[in-house]
């Protein structure tokens, strides 16, 4: 729509992951607890869904452009989103830029899982080593902002070079993405 250029979309998916089925199937050997948690949490066969939604502005001499996406899970893979935006300005050949993200789990990212304390040893180490895991996994998500600063320079005809700096702060925890 003239300098203005909108994005949307939306898509659903199914993951698989065998070893992550596995891993809930010992959880549902601690009965009815162990059961629920497996329900709760296991990947396969839950739809995936992700949103994205982008606008971009570039009437010519400069232009900014961004970015929002959603991901949504009824399971392990949870609830998260991101986004960006990027201003440049062009000068002749020279495109310098900027731009902010940021993504986060907006999903819960701890569980206190099976209570160890209802089990006879061994099965209660087993349970906290299990709730241990699930937590591993739970706090495994991206949680990070970061800041770009570079320059493009288009020396020939559909030729670019750039450069980049990007300062990544990822969350305590976390290991980025």
């Amino acid at each position: 729509m003239g300098d203005a250029t909108l994005f949307a979309s939306y898509g659903e998916l199914k993951v698989s992951a065998d070893e992550l089925s596995q891993f809930f199937d010992v959880y549902r050997l601690f009965g009815l607890p162990g059961e629920q948690l497996a329900s709760r949490y296991e990947v396969d066969g839950k739809r995936t869904s992700l949103l994205s939604l982008g606008l971009g502005y570039d009437p010519g001499s400069w232009f900014v452009m961004g970015e929002w996406a959603r991901s949504s899970s009824p399971s392990l893979l949870g609830e998260s989103e991101g986004a960006y935006m990027t201003l440049g300005y062009r000068v002749a050949e020279w495109t310098p830029y900027v731009g902010v993200a940021r993504a986060k789990v907006t999903s819960n990212t701890s569980e206190p899982g099976l209570n160890a304390a209802l089990y006879p040893s061994p099965f209660a180490e087993g349970a906290q080593l299990l709730n241990g895991m699930l937590n591993e996994l739970l706090s495994s998500g991206i949680q990070q902002e970061s800041i770009t600063v570079g320059a493009r320079w288009d020396f020939r005809p559909g030729m670019a070079l750039t450069a980049q700096y990007d300062h990544i702060d990822m969350r305590s925890g976390t290991s980025g993405g």
